[in-house]
C-alpha cells in the first residue's frame, strides 16, 4: 500500500489514475466550492440536495461512458469534459442556492 504510485505500466493503474482519479480531482474542487457556500446558506440545503441527487449520477455515467480516444475539435479530451461538467455543477448549484436565497 505504501508503493501506490509505483505500479509501472499496468493497465489497472492507468484506469485507476486516469479514469477514476481525474473526475475525482475536478469533482472534489467543485464540491468544496458548493459546500463552502452551503455553510453560509444552510436553508438552501434541501433544494440543492434535490438537484445534486440527479446531477451526480448523470455526470458519473457520462464520465464512465465517455471514450478515451484522441482529442480533436469535435471530440474534446476527457479531462476537458470533467472540467466542463464540474464547472456546470458549480454554476447550477450556485444558481439553485441563489434562487433559494432570494425566495425567502
Amino acid at each position: 500500500l505504501a508503493r501506490v504510485y509505483d505500479c509501472g505500466y499496468s493497465t489497472f493503474c492507468y484506469i485507476l489514475f486516469s479514469r477514476v482519479g481525474d473526475p475525482l480531482m475536478y469533482g472534489m474542487g467543485a464540491l468544496a466550492i458548493v459546500f463552502l457556500v452551503l455553510v453560509f446558506v444552510p436553508s438552501a440545503w434541501a433544494p440543492w440536495k434535490k438537484f445534486a441527487i440527479w446531477f451526480v449520477p448523470l455526470a458519473t455515467v457520462l464520465f464512465i461512458i465517455y471514450p478515451d480516444t484522441g482529442a480533436n475539435f469535435w471530440r474534446p479530451a476527457p479531462e476537458q469534459i470533467f472540467q466542463w461538467v464540474s464547472g456546470l455543477y458549480v454554476i447550477v448549484s450556485l444558481f439553485v442556492i441563489g434562487l433559494t436565497l432570494f425566495r425567502k
